[in-house]
């Protein structure tokens, strides 16, 4: 009973000092949030961080002019990624390219040249 009685003390003496702030008329609200935002944001971050890691392999082998499309969802505590795209430009080789995303970072990328 020690336990109810202090937690009904304790909701009195919180509700005393909201009050009269509340009469004052200052507005206390909180700001809406979206959960759906954060995970939105959260699948950007991963898709930020796979396509740095595809550049920098890519990067490591002279291979500079290039664009990267990834999109990767979080589902639980496991990153899955649904599509790689690789741009690249003419003076490189499709099938080395996808090779080399596939052996370092075993990525399986669809690679094009810019353009198509």
């Amino acid at each position: 009973m020690g336990k109810f009685f202090k937690i009904v003390l304790s909701c009195f003496i919180f509700l005393s000092c909201i009050y009269p702030i509340k009469n004052d008329g200052i507005d206390i609200s909180f700001p809406d949030f979206e959960i759906t935002d954060s995970v939105e944001k959260q699948n950007e971050s991963y898709e930020e961080m796979i396509a740095h890691q595809i550049k920098n392999c890519l990067d490591t082998q002279s291979i500079n002019y290039c664009a990267v499309n990834v999109d990767a969802k979080l589902k639980g505590d496991e990153i899955y990624i649904n599509s790689v795209g690789i741009a690249i430009t003419d003076s490189e080789s499709k099938e080395d390219v996808e090779m080399l995303v596939f052996n370092r970072l075993g990525i399986k990328a669809e690679v094009y040249y810019i353009g198509e």
